[in-house]
């Protein structure tokens, strides 16, 4: 239910605050991120925009949003229609054009969308993305579209965590991360693959909260021939990011964020889209070739001169300012 006391009043003068309505969801496939990207922005948001957050409902993620100053809505119904919307922001790839409809008629604004690239919808006003998933696609000349790295949401969270690097050659610490659910379970990929080198380091598996693998990983690492810590959704994945030294990740914001900390990262895909946008991401040398198998990928990190490389590059480009650029472009001052 809607907290209308909480809510902004048009009629009154000496409460006057913008809403902000943000739209993402989650799910096993879907994953984490559009949620956290969406609460990421909504963390710097200034006291004269109340946030509102419709989404489907999920307890794992109810608890996610509980403690964030954020309304929360988990269905399009009559007290949505019933709010003063002043902005929406469209966190998702596949666009819902019916509610996209009922939005743009109901408060005639301008909707803002993140990660979504279907350039036909006639609702969408301004599109702000991370790289052109469709460069072939038709683009039509109303539409406003903004994209680049520079855009990468990166948590304020992070911000005052930085790696003690001493420059030294060897990869004793590895992290293991894929998103909030890792749905095609790169992780144990990852896990057997380091078992099969005889690495001897030690390893970090972070599980994030719509991952129901914990179970089955845990009864892994017990049969491996090397060190493995397990956390599912740890409240200082960030400490526990500071002390890798090379991490196997995906591509979306653990990536930026591993990136901020100067950990270069071995990337794997879950699907098509990311699988382009982690070509992408090698255009600019921020990753290896995806192309290549794990172990020659593996065996160019070694080499100090590789690893340095990567570092610096990406050091150089998320600069943790992504959502100040994001919220810049939607027009709200900071």
């Amino acid at each position: 239910t809607v907290k209308f006391y909480n809510l902004y009043s048009r009629s009154d003068n000496s409460y006057m605050r913008k809403t902000a309505l943000f739209i993402a969801y989650s799910s096993n496939t879907l994953g984490y991120g559009h949620i956290s990207r969406c609460l990421s922005l909504i963390s710097k948001l200034p006291n004269n925009i109340l946030p509102i957050l419709l989404t489907n409902k999920n307890q794992v993620i109810a608890k996610k949003v509980k403690d964030s100053k954020v309304e929360v809505l988990y269905e399009v119904n009559d007290y949505l229609l019933y709010l003063d919307i002043d902005i929406v922001i469209y966190d998702s790839s596949n666009s819902d054009n019916i509610l996209l409809e009922k939005l743009s008629k109901a408060f005639n604004i301008l909707i803002y969308a993140l990660d979504n690239f279907d350039y036909s919808s006639e609702f969408i006003n301004v599109y702000i993305n991370l790289f052109d998933q469709k460069p072939n696609a038709i683009k039509p000349k109303n539409k406003i579209i903004r994209q680049g790295l520079e855009y990468a949401i990166i948590s304020d969270k992070i911000l005052n965590v930085k790696k003690e690097y001493g420059g030294g050659s060897e990869i004793d610490n590895i992290l293991i991360l894929f998103g909030g659910a890792d749905p095609n379970n790169l992780t144990k990929e990852v896990l057997m693959f380091l078992n099969s080198i005889n690495h001897q380091c030690d390893v970090d598996v972070v599980l994030g909260p719509l991952n129901n693998n914990f179970d089955h990983i845990s009864d892994l690492s017990k049969e491996l021939k090397y060190k493995v810590n397990i956390f599912h959704d740890p409240n200082n994945l960030y400490e526990i990011m500071s002390k890798q030294d090379l991490s196997f990740s995906g591509c979306s914001t653990t990536f930026f964020e591993l990136s901020f900390l100067g950990i270069p990262s071995i990337v794997l895909s879950q699907n098509e889209a990311e699988e382009n946008f982690v070509n992408y991401l090698h255009q600019q040398k921020l990753v290896q070739n995806i192309k290549l198998p794990i172990m020659d990928r593996w065996t160019q990190m070694q080499d100090i001169n590789v690893y340095n490389e990567f570092r610096k590059n990406q050091l150089n480009t998320f600069t943790g300012k992504g959502i100040n650029n994001i919220l810049s472009t939607i027009g709200i001052d900071l």
